[in-house]
């Protein structure tokens, strides 16, 4: 297999196991017995759609970062770090200088993350969708 193609199987793979074991987690935390087929679709529906939102969530936070958007914050914090270590300041870099660095070394890839978050809320909408149907 080329390893490219095993990196991606990977990253998916992990990112989907993540997923289905939150929402298994969540749904085997509740008690079933003696509830209907649409409050077990409600749970359904919840246990799919909370690790989807945090999935796809971390999605657009890592394609914002790798557009440079944060690179001022960042950039903020980590002076102000430095400035409380002795001598600290003696090897701040400047502003202009640490966005160069950053833009030269930047490749962030967030795609998975937006496609298997999106289909865990796809997921979820599915599950409400037969939970309206049953209420």
């Amino acid at each position: 297999m080329n390893p490219e193609h095993r990196d991606k199987l990977i990253r998916y793979a992990g990112i989907i196991l993540f997923a289905l074991i939150f929402t298994a987690v969540y749904v085997t935390s509740k008690k079933t017995e003696g509830m209907s087929a649409a409050e077990l679709y409600r749970l359904w529906s919840d246990g799919f759609v909370i690790p989807g939102i945090l999935i796809c969530g971390y999605g657009v936070l890592t394609m914002v970062y790798g557009t440079g958007a944060l690179d001022g914050p960042i950039y903020g914090v980590t002076s102000a770090f430095k400035a409380l270590i002795p001598g600290g300041r003696l090897k701040t870099e400047k502003y202009s200088e640490y966005v160069e660095r950053k833009r030269n070394s930047r490749h962030v890839e967030y795609v998975h993350y937006l496609i298997v978050g999106g289909a865990m809320i796809a997921m979820s909408l599915l599950f409400m969708f037969l939970f309206n149907q049953n209420v």
